[in-house]
């Protein structure tokens, strides 16, 4: 079987009518992080910190719907649909 391969990859801005509080139901977070930056004594630091990060639906629906409820705001969002897979979101405030 072969692996998913890119072949396209398209960005575009998130708006009300392409994100909604569900558009991340079927993200998956699974983050393994082994160092984390810490701020000691006034010096960042990068600390040997073990931890892996995973978010359950309702988490997604948080995350989604805080991205959501600041669409018409001053945040500006954009996602990257990887061979029509699904959304990847990326973005900035």
């Amino acid at each position: 079987m072969m692996a998913n391969v890119i072949t396209e990859i398209r960005i575009e801005r998130l708006t009300e009518d392409n994100f909604n509080s569900h558009s991340l139901d079927n993200f998956i977070r699974h983050q393994v992080v082994t160092e984390c930056l810490r701020n000691v004594d006034g010096n960042w630091l990068l600390l040997p910190i073990s931890f892996v990060e995973e978010w359950s639906l309702d988490k997604c629906r948080e995350e989604a719907s805080a991205i959501a409820n600041n669409l018409s705001g001053n945040m500006i969002d954009y996602v990257c649909i990887v061979n029509n897979l699904g959304m990847r979101k990326f973005g900035f405030r």
